[in-house]
């Protein structure tokens, strides 16, 4: 059973490598591949953040956070409710995302999330979890001193098993 307070992570680092950015702007934009390359290409224009360290997309943490895997996303939270069967299944909701500098090509992010509400429904569990990107490219080896790169707050519906099923309309 998932609890309010109930926390993962920091997970191991990813590291935001360009081809990723490229490829995650590409997708959201297919006129922006030069501007996401600029890792790779210094006359794309795209903003310099000294060192050759060019912007991500800001959604791009989103992305890394929710992939299936990402060490202390919130998937590790609900994973094990999903696996024991105390969740039938999960429907993302509504989110949030609060950036606090741009995620930047090179960036080596680390996940940690708390539960921060849990509301039962009838046939259902509504849970919110927030989730901290954190950038420890220069931090201590235990990671405890990263920089907040953004704030991911996530709204999820699980569905519960002992639920009746719904019948047909009628």
């Amino acid at each position: 059973m998932i609890r309010v307070g109930d926390r993962v992570g920091p997970g191991e680092p990813v590291v935001v490598d360009a081809v990723r950015a490229a490829s995650f702007a590409a997708a959201l934009d297919p006129s922006a591949v030069g501007v996401a390359a600029a890792g790779h290409d210094e006359h794309t224009g795209a903003q310099d953040f000294g060192g050759g360290r060019t912007a991500a997309p800001a959604t791009m943490v989103v992305a890394l956070a929710l992939a299936l895997g990402a060490a202390g996303g919130p998937v590790d939270l609900l994973g094990p409710m999903i696996r024991s069967g105390e969740a039938a299944g999960v429907v993302h909701g509504d989110q949030q995302l609060t950036v606090h500098r741009p995620v930047r090509v090179g960036d080596r992010l680390v996940f940690a999330s708390t539960v921060r509400t849990v509301r039962r429904l009838p046939g259902a569990l509504v849970t919110v979890i927030v989730t901290e990107a954190i950038d420890v490219t220069d931090a201590a080896p235990d990671r405890t001193d990263g920089q907040v790169v953004a704030d991911l707050q996530a709204t999820f519906v699980l569905a519960d098993p002992s639920a009746p099923a719904a019948g047909p309309a009628s």
